[in-house]
């Protein structure tokens, strides 16, 4: 398998696990902030800035090009993932709020706030597990802390739990 990633040149790189070479496919052109993964549709997902708008983006990863699936509301979103049911979560920036995309109207709906002493900062990452159903966000904060939470999304209304961690 292959680990996929943009690097701040905007190039779309391809990477063996272990290995680590870089394997430059193309320049997209665009800021990508997060990539995911469908399992249910076995396609790419991105969300990048297009005319100064996170948009969703359905990206082909044998030849770089990319197409814009639908805006994804006012803001700047950061971090999104798919779970193994299809369901597209993401985290918009400067809030700590999870968000849900409806694909019947192609909005995010908030779907819950967190209680955190501090905002994210840009850097963030979300990862799923199959496992347990969880989604696994890890973020800094502007005060230099860090904090994990793992969303359990099995249910009707997802709960969380949280780990601060102080970076020296």
């Amino acid at each position: 398998g292959y680990v996929f990633a943009v690097d701040a040149g905007y190039n779309l790189v391809a990477m063996v696990p272990g290995l680590w070479n870089r394997m430059e496919i193309c320049n997209l052109g665009i800021s990508v902030a997060d990539m995911t993964f469908d399992a249910t549709t076995n396609t790419m997902y991105m969300v990048g800035e297009v005319d100064e708008e996170s948009q969703l983006l359905k990206l082909d990863l044998i030849t770089g090009e990319w197409e814009i699936v639908c805006p994804l509301g006012g803001g700047t979103v950061y971090s999104i993932e798919y779970t193994d049911q299809g369901e597209l979560y993401a985290i918009m920036g400067g809030s700590a709020q999870l968000w849900k995309m409806n694909f019947e109207t192609m909005e995010l709906e908030a779907v819950m706030d967190f209680e955190t002493d501090e905002y994210p900062y840009y850097s963030q990452s979300m990862t799923y597990s199959s496992a347990d159903d969880v989604i696994y966000w890890a973020f800094f904060t502007y005060t230099d802390n860090a904090e994990l939470f793992a969303i359990d999304v099995s249910g009707t209304h997802p709960t969380y739990t949280s780990v601060k961690f102080p970076v020296n």
